[in-house]
């Protein structure tokens, strides 16, 4: 494979790593400066990696490199060469959004949450997270993580945030630790004439101090220099279109008599332990335990369920027994007046569904004027 790696004209140390990081695999790099006029037979890519400062084209240069595109020629820009990507043919504006050398904090991490503040671990990893196949994203299911942040590290990026976003197919959002910014693009690519611009602007530092996803970040660079065929090339749809429409509120329907063991082999606890319970179906996975219930529902790919389903009263309503199957769990709850109340749940075994079922057991007839009030609350964090 023959690389042309264009030099900026001013020193830069990720420009020097990537000459090295090609030569290093064997390929025949060819060095190119800002006046460029012309490349050698047999060039596979031309790429421009840059960290230091925004890198600036030579008219002959930028003028070549234009025609090269347009002919079906491929240009990978990396970090703050990314700016060049609408100098070369892109269509629009440049990065909204360049941040050249500037010093890495911890404490300043955007993406550090409240709910993980306490947590003196947490890892500030960044990557790629793709709306579908791509071939960006080859062999990496998705997205991956590429750089991994170290106080004090001094960090360049040229990256697009909504509202302004590019007009270009946007291959991969931010992705850091628990949480995606969707509304941060850090790869993109311009098809121009016959050939295609991509553009990496964040996430790919060749001089980065901490190189343990590092094999991850060499993917992403290889993948946008070979361009590996026969995958589709989907990128992330507008603001307006991003999310699948959600139904106002569930669509209730009868499922049968509540009061009815199922027909299988079960367990049953009195009074109940926390066993662990898992039930898996086709489309769903319900985790809890036979003393406090359910605690996580997966309809796959999603958390729809998470920190369990808490029942509770005027007062304190204790769980007397429990029943487990392969198919349910059940516990019957006790109020302070000594009523009952069964609550049942099920996951569907083929399709996505999740049913959850709250009922008095043999209330009392006539019923009383003033009957307890019972809530039910539970938390949907739809984890994506």
């Amino acid at each position: 494979m023959r690389v042309a790696v264009l030099r900026p004209a001013h020193a830069d140390a990720e420009a020097d790593a990537a000459c090295g990081w090609v030569e290093r695999r064997g390929w025949d790099l060819v060095g190119v400066d800002a006046a460029l006029s012309g490349l050698p037979d047999g060039t596979d890519v031309v790429w421009c990696h840059a960290g230091a400062q925004v890198p600036v084209l030579d008219p002959r240069g930028e003028a070549f490199l234009s025609a090269y595109v347009r002919g079906g020629g491929t240009v990978v820009l990396s970090l703050l060469a990314a700016t060049l990507g609408v100098r070369l043919g892109g269509v629009g504006d440049g990065p909204s959004r360049v941040e050249v050398r500037r010093p890495w904090r911890n404490d300043d991490d955007p993406q550090w949450s409240e709910a993980f503040r306490d947590w003196p671990g947490y890892p500030h990893i960044r990557g790629f997270q793709g709306w579908g196949p791509h071939p960006l994203l080859h062999a990496l299911q998705g997205g991956t993580f590429s750089w991994t942040a170290t106080e004090g590290e001094e960090v360049s990026r040229a990256v697009y945030v909504r509202p302004d976003w590019p007009d270009a197919r946007v291959i991969a959002v931010d992705r850091s630790y628990v949480h995606l910014d969707a509304d941060t693009a850090v790869a993109w690519e311009h098809e121009v004439g016959a050939g295609r611009i991509t553009c990496l602007g964040a996430h790919v530092a060749l001089c980065a101090a901490n190189t343990s996803l590092a094999a991850q970040r060499d993917v992403i660079l290889l993948n946008a220099l070979f361009q590996p065929s026969g995958t589709p090339r989907v990128g992330w749809p507008s603001a307006e279109k991003r999310h699948a429409a959600v139904a106002p509120s569930p669509r209730l329907r009868s499922i049968g008599a509540t009061g009815e063991e199922p027909s299988v082999e079960a367990i049953i606890q009195s009074p109940p332990v926390p066993s662990p319970v898992t039930l898996g179906g086709q489309g769903g996975l319900l985790v809890g335990s036979m003393s406090d219930g359910v605690q996580e529902v997966w309809l796959h790919s999603l958390c729809v369920l998470g920190g369990g389903i808490s029942v509770a009263g005027p007062s304190s309503l204790t769980t007397t027994s429990a029943t487990a199957s392969a198919v349910h769990l059940a516990r019957t709850l006790r109020d302070s007046s000594g009523s009952l109340w069964r609550e049942a749940a099920f996951v569907h075994g083929t399709a996505p569904e999740f049913v959850y079922v709250l009922s008095a057991v043999d209330p009392p007839t006539p019923r009383p004027p003033d009957p307890p009030t019972i809530g039910v609350e539970f938390r949907m964090p739809l984890r994506r």
